[in-house]
C-alpha cells in the first residue's frame, strides 16, 4: 500500500475532484494504472473508502512545533502589539486605582483596548495558520473581515453546548468534541452559522474518540509545559495560588506572583501557548478533513442540523431558567434584609411579589 497515493486521492477527492480526474493527473505525473488502480472501483462503482491511519497526537504535536519554529517572525509580528499593551498594562496598573472618576474610566478604556487588540490578534492568528504564505497584514485582513462571523460561530456553539450540559456532563462534552472544528471550517471552507457547526460536526463523526485523545494529550502537554515554567520562576501565578491555599480571610499577607513573574506568564502564553494551541487544533481540523471519504449529501446535513437546532432550542432553555432562578434566589435574598412592616406600601408590593420594590424610595 502506498500511503502516498493514498493521501493524495484522499485530498483530491475532498476538494472535490472526480476519481476519473483523480487518474488522469496520476497519469500525466508518471504513474502506471497498475500502481493505483487497486485503490478505486469500476467506473460505475462509487470510489472505494481508503484506509487512513489518523497519526498519533505526539505527531500532531510536532508538526506544531515544527511549523511555530517555521513561522515564529510572523507569530511574533501578529502578537506584538497586544503584547506590549498587555505588559504595559502591569506597569501603570496602580496608577489606575486612583479614587478619581476619570482616571477610572481611562483604565477601564485600556482594559477595553486590550482585550480587544488580543482578541483581533486571534483572530489574525487563525487566518495565518490557515492560509500557507501569510504576511501579518494578510492575516490581519482575513481575521478582521471574519470578525462579526467568527462571533456569531462562537455563540452558536456555546449554545449548542449549553444545550449538552443541561442533560448533563457528558452530553455537554460530546457536543463540544462534534462542533469543536467550527471556527476552522469557517476560516478554511468559508461557510458560516450553522453551516460551519453542521461541517464541524461531519468532519468528527466516527472519530470524536481521537478528537478527545489529541485534545487530552495536548492539554496535558501544555499543563506541564505551564508547570515547569513556574518551578523555574519560583513565585509565579500558578505557585503563587498553590501557597495561597490555606490562608483564611483573616490573613493580611498573602504570597503573590511578581509583577517580573506575571510579564513571564503573559509573554509565554501570547507568544507560545496560545499560538501552538492554534496550530495544533488546525492540523487536528486538516486531519479530519482529509481523512473523511464520505460526502456530506443534502439528506445528512438536514439530519446534523435538526439534531444542533434541538441542542440550540434547550440551551436557550437552559440558560434562559438559569438567569430566572438567579433572579428568584436574588429576591429571596434581598427580601430578607429589612423588615417589610418599615416599607411603604410593603403589602401591596409584596401582594404582586415584587419585594425588591418595597426598597425603593417611593413616598405614599
Amino acid at each position: 500500500m502506498n500511503q502516498q497515493l493514498i493521501d493524495y486521492i484522499n485530498q483530491s477527492r475532498q476538494h472535490g475532484a472526480t476519481d476519473s480526474q483523480i487518474r488522469q493527473a496520476l497519469l500525466s505525473s508518471g504513474w502506471q494504472e497498475s500502481d493505483f488502480g487497486q485503490y478505486f472501483n469500476s467506473p460505475s462503482q462509487n470510489p472505494t473508502p481508503l484506509q487512513y491511519a489518523l497519526p498519533s497526537a505526539q505527531s500532531l504535536f510536532g508538526q506544531s512545533i515544527k511549523w511555530y519554529t517555521s513561522h515564529f517572525q510572523i507569530i511574533l509580528g501578529i502578537t506584538v502589539i497586544p503584547l506590549i499593551l498587555s505588559i504595559f498594562g502591569f506597569f501603570i496598573s496602580d496608577i489606575f486605582t486612583s479614587p478619581s472618576l476619570g482616571i477610572a474610566i481611562i483604565g477601564f478604556l485600556y482594559v477595553i483596548v486590550t482585550l480587544l487588540a488580543g482578541f483581533i490578534s486571534k483572530l489574525a492568528l487563525f487566518g495565518a495558520v490557515v492560509d500557507e504564505g501569510s504576511t501579518v497584514g494578510s492575516a490581519y485582513k482575513k481575521g478582521l473581515s471574519l470578525f462579526w462571523a467568527f462571533i456569531w460561530v462562537s455563540f452558536l456553539t456555546i449554545l449548542s453546548a449549553i444545550g449538552g450540559y443541561v442533560l448533563l456532563i457528558i452530553p455537554g462534552i460530546i457536543i463540544s468534541i462534534f462542533l469543536g472544528q467550527s471556527t476552522y471550517v469557517l476560516f478554511v471552507e468559508g461557510n458560516r452559522g450553522t453551516a460551519s457547526l453542521v461541517k464541524s460536526w461531519h468532519y468528527v463523526k466516527g472519530r470524536a474518540i481521537y478528537v478527545l485523545y489529541w485534545s487530552v494529550f495536548f492539554g496535558i502537554v501544555i499543563l506541564s509545559m505551564s508547570f515547569v515554567v513556574d518551578l523555574l520562576l519560583g513565585d509565579s501565578t500558578l505557585l503563587s495560588q498553590i501557597k495561597n491555599i490555606g490562608y483564611t480571610t483573616v490573613t493580611t499577607t498573602q504570597p503573590v506572583a511578581s509583577k517580573l513573574s506575571q510579564i513571564i506568564d503573559t509573554i509565554i502564553n501570547q507568544i507560545i501557548l496560545i499560538p501552538l494551541g492554534i496550530i495544533y487544533a488546525y492540523l487536528v481540523f486538516a486531519t479530519l478533513k482529509a481523512t473523511k471519504s464520505e460526502p456530506l449529501d443534502e439528506v445528512r446535513e438536514r439530519e446534523i442540523k435538526k439534531k444542533i437546532t434541538i441542542f440550540m432550542v434547550i440551551g436557550i432553555i437552559g440558560t434562559v431558567g438559569i438567569f430566572v432562578l438567579m433572579g428568584i434566589l436574588l429576591l429571596k435574598l434581598t427580601s430578607g434584609l429589612y423588615p417589610t412592616s418599615l416599607m411603604p406600601n410593603s403589602s401591596l408590593f409584596s401582594t404582586i411579589g415584587l419585594p425588591l420594590l418595597d426598597y425603593l424610595p417611593f413616598g405614599k
